[in-house]
């Protein structure tokens, strides 16, 4: 009789016990993901997001938790992030006839997880696309679709008015390279200079930093590299542990390799391998660029194709011999990210308004592993 007492004492007690909580992203290590969006019809993009998405996504698996939306922001669509997420940059995209100008702000975290506007400044220009800043979180760097180049300090948690301005000029036999148009201002992996690739004029502008006098010094001409006539090149991305650089060009669907000399700032190419497959002749608009954290393989988004170009990087010589191409598994692949851990790769669909999620293989190959829906994603930072 005991022992049946005792039997049923100790069934109760496990059946009583709650059964194993499902893995979710909170138990585990993950990163800050932000979402630049576009939040208005415009005449390239139907634009349907809120603002800024703010999401959580884990380390192991790629998974994605939505924390919050920063509201209030008009075509947020290029953001960028300190490091531990508390402060956030995002540009303000509009175009003459909405705006006087357009914008950039920078937001600080509160405890709660949503987003306070600390300071908002002029960009000097229209259509700002791009914003980064250096390493030593100094300056800010705006470049502008229509206009020029903007410099910021970033004193005392502010982002104060800018700096140095500069209307980058040039021109290119194709439709869209009536004049100049920046479309990013990238600092060298040394943080002794600025790079703005020019869609508009098939150039890469090259600047030194002056940080005392707060300001840019164009390099010399010598110095400057171009690209071919109607490239059109948009985004660069400096190799993580070689002396590379590699632009994707955006009107002629090529990667040019460039050899990086530090010391003078110089870019010389290499290399010019096209991003599409051979007998692909309908639309296409290339715009990102990304390499992995271990500097063996390199990406480019295909607007048009709708994928991914895969590429492998020789160490000794930096160039690169093409692996095929992964669809996006959606229309308008405008920015992607790698997670800094070198596992997954995240790509925004602008026009169909999904996110897509991959896993990268030990041969660069990339392998399916879900979507999930947002609203008009252009820009995917992680930090």
């Amino acid at each position: 009789m005991l022992r049946r007492i005792l039997f049923f004492l100790l069934f109760a007690a496990v059946a009583c016990q709650p059964a194993p909580k499902e893995s979710n992203i909170q138990d585990q290590a993950s990163w800050n993901l932000f979402i630049g969006t576009y939040t208005k019809k415009e005449g390239h993009v139907d634009g349907k997001a809120k603002g800024v998405y703010v999401y959580r996504i884990a380390e192991k698996d790629g998974q994605l938790d939505k924390i919050n939306v920063i509201e209030g922001l008009v075509n947020p669509s290029f953001v960028t992030a300190t490091p531990s997420g508390r402060h956030l940059l995002a540009v303000e995209e509009t175009v003459p006839g909405e705006d006087s100008t357009g914008h950039v702000n920078l937001l600080e975290r509160n405890e709660d997880g949503s987003y306070k506007l600390l300071s908002r400044q002029s960009t000097h220009g229209f259509a700002p696309c791009h914003v980064s800043t250096d390493k030593v979180m100094q300056f800010a760097y705006v470049a502008n679709y229509m206009g020029g180049i903007a410099m910021y300090p970033l004193l005392n948690g502010s982002l104060q008015p800018a700096c140095f301005i500069f209307n980058q000029y040039g021109s290119g036999p194709h439709k869209e390279q009536d004049a100049s148009h920046p479309h990013q201002a990238i600092v060298s992996p040394d943080d002794h200079f600025l790079f703005v690739p020019d869609k508009g004029a098939d150039r890469i502008f090259a600047y030194a930093i002056e940080r005392v006098q707060r300001r840019l010094i164009l390099l010399p001409d010598s110095l400057q590299a171009r690209t071919a006539a109607g490239a059109g090149p948009r985004h660069l991305v400096f190799h993580p542990s070689a002396p590379y650089a590699y632009v994707v060009n955006e009107l002629n669907a090529t990667v040019t390799a460039f050899s990086f000399d530090a010391a003078k700032g110089a870019l010389h190419p290499i290399q010019n391998i096209t991003t599409l497959p051979a007998g692909f002749t309908d639309f296409n608009a290339c715009a990102d660029i990304h390499i992995t954290p271990d500097g063996r393989f390199l990406y480019a988004s295909n607007r048009g194709h709708n994928s991914l170009a895969i590429y492998s990087i020789n160490p000794q010589t930096g160039q690169l011999s093409a692996l095929g191409h992964e669809s996006v598994r959606g229309d308008f692949p405008r920015n992607f990210t790698i997670t800094p851990d070198g596992r997954h790769i995240l790509v925004a669909n602008q026009n169909s308004d999904n996110l897509v999620l991959f896993a990268i293989q030990p041969d660069g190959k990339l392998q399916f592993v879900r979507e999930s829906k947002e609203l008009t994603p252009v820009c995917l930072i992680i930090r």
